[in-house]
């Protein structure tokens, strides 16, 4: 003998079992996401959500953290490539951000003080790779603290959605390059 099922029961028995979840907060999340970093919190929202000062914090402090063992050229406890690796992030991230912010690359203040940043990094990264010294040169150290401030500065203007785009968008553009260059050969 058969049992009689309802008509929602049957639907999702059609879509394999899934149930999908109504969130009704969802609103708070898409304003939480899509406003600049603030403290203060969303207004008509309960009292414990708070605002999202503190991921720009933790954001900023990781990538100075990161500037300041490469300024004192003491990789003691930490992983060189990690360091390296924060700062060519928070680098690319920013100059994406920029062109988001200031398409037009001659009116865009923040790119030649990135672009600067960025070689001096990439001189680092080449030290280290043939002579194992981690550290800066005398220019890069002056292009690198302004870089990284450019950096700060285009955080705090941009809400957590636009940073994660801009972040999205350079590891696509990674993917794309790691895949174009492994196609041919070439070591990226």
């Amino acid at each position: 003998m058969s049992r009689k099922t309802s008509t929602y029961s049957n639907k999702r028995r059609a879509q394999g079992g899934r149930v999908y979840v109504f969130n009704a907060a969802e609103w708070l999340n898409a304003i939480q996401r899509s406003r600049a970093y603030t403290a203060e919190s969303i207004p008509g929202a309960a009292p414990d959500i708070g605002g999202t000062e503190s991921e720009a914090d933790k954001a900023a402090l990781m990538v100075h953290d990161a500037l300041q063992t490469l300024l004192r050229g003491d990789v003691r406890g930490q992983d060189h490539g990690h360091v390296f690796d924060v700062l060519a992030h928070a680098l690319g991230v920013a100059a994406l951000r920029a062109l988001q912010i200031q398409p037009e690359r001659a009116q865009n203040p923040a790119l030649p003080v990135l672009a600067e940043g960025t070689a001096a990094l990439q001189r680092a990264i080449g030290r280290w790779e043939a002579r194992g010294a981690f550290g800066l040169d005398g220019p890069g150290r002056e292009a690198l603290l302004a870089a990284v401030e450019a950096y700060t500065a285009i955080l705090r203007a941009s809400s957590p959605a636009q940073m994660q785009a801009a972040s999205d968008e350079r590891l696509r553009i990674l993917a794309g390059a790691q895949q174009l260059g492994a196609g041919e050969g070439v070591a990226v």
